[in-house]
């Protein structure tokens, strides 16, 4: 009975020496995984996409080898007249020339994609109800109704689009009149 109540103490012994020892390894993982946490955040700040982009008019030029002379001018005079920001909230804004605006919502799926979508903006959206009203009235003229199907097919593309940022800058393809131009970003 002794020997009994004896191993029976030893065994309570161990078993909360046991648990103090996963305690004290709890709160060590806890304080480990707090510190890999914030170290995280702090670092995640130096490739945060929020904030305005610009054209960046030397890697743009670098990274389309084929662009013509007329296309490199063509860039550099709008360069400056096209910006993209992202905010903090979700929230996509574009500027194109002085008074046309896109919006929409960003979501990030990878380190280096970025999904815009923008099917919600006003202009896009009169302007895909007026291509379906066109196309319902070109009912007896076939290449007319292709043309206008090509058309929304080209607007449902650019109201969803796909960037891929890589260390500082962003990158997008985008069609200007009949070539695609790979557009690079810089804060």
């Amino acid at each position: 009975m002794l020997k009994e109540y004896y191993l029976q103490d030893i065994y309570y012994k161990y078993i909360r020496l046991i648990k103090q020892k996963m305690i004290v390894l709890y709160k060590k993982c806890n304080f480990i995984f707090v510190y890999i946490f914030f170290f995280s955040l702090l670092l995640g700040q130096g490739t945060s996409v929020a904030g305005k982009w610009t054209i960046d008019i030397q890697k743009t030029i670098s990274a389309n080898p084929k662009i013509s002379q007329k296309q490199r001018e063509d860039l550099e005079y709008h360069s400056n007249r096209i910006s993209i920001e992202f905010f903090n909230s979700g929230k996509f804004s574009e500027k194109i020339g002085y008074d046309y605006f896109i919006e929409g919502t960003w979501t990030r799926y990878k380190d280096d994609l970025i999904v815009v979508r923008c099917e919600g903006d006003s202009q896009i959206k009169s302007t895909k109800e007026n291509l379906l009203e066109k196309i319902n009235y070109a009912q007896n003229d076939p290449r007319k109704r292709i043309r206008l199907k090509q058309n929304l097919y080209r607007l449902n593309r650019f109201a969803v689009r796909s960037y891929y940022q890589t260390e500082n800058n962003i990158s997008s393809k985008h069609n200007f009149g009949g070539y695609e131009l790979n557009l690079i970003f810089k804060k």
